[in-house]
């Protein structure tokens, strides 16, 4: 299922089969994420046994304000996936949602910076609270829960 922000690919005119065509020669082709922001970055992994490990950190935070009905959750995977943060997010009971992720402090810095939707004319956030604790590894991709 796409979310509900995102162009498909297939809507693109000039997008076949994974290319853009019209480009002039020696240039190089759109890619999906022109103009989009940034393209996703690799994911820090560990290394091997015995080795030192990244800094890797988990995040549980909760979004408070309007959150619910009004594409939030896809645009927290768009957020997840610029930073290249793993983890989900998904709607609670009671209006909120929650945001699990894991990734580099850096990482998790930027992607709360961008889930708070400071430009976007329909999500109001009034509020993430964040605890902080450690990573687990068992995210690989970010996940929105329906």
């Amino acid at each position: 299922m796409q979310c509900c922000r995102a162009k498909k690919l297939s809507d693109d005119p000039g997008f076949r089969y994974g290319r853009v065509t019209g480009h002039k020669a020696g240039a190089l082709p759109r890619t999906p994420h022109a103009g989009g922001g940034l393209p996703p970055l690799p994911f820090p992994t560990f290394m091997a046994a015995g080795s030192r490990t990244l800094s890797m950190e988990r995040i549980t935070a909760v979004a408070k304000g309007r959150v619910q009905g009004v594409g939030y959750r896809c645009f927290v995977a768009e957020c997840a996936h610029a930073t290249g943060v793993h983890g989900s997010v998904q709607n609670l009971p009671d209006g909120t949602v929650e945001i699990i992720a894991e990734s580099s402090p850096a990482a998790l810095d930027d992607f709360i910076h961008l889930a708070h939707a400071g430009n976007d004319p329909v999500i109001r956030v009034e509020e993430i609270a964040v605890k902080k604790g450690q990573a687990t590894g068992e995210f690989r991709g970010f996940f929105v829960a329906w």
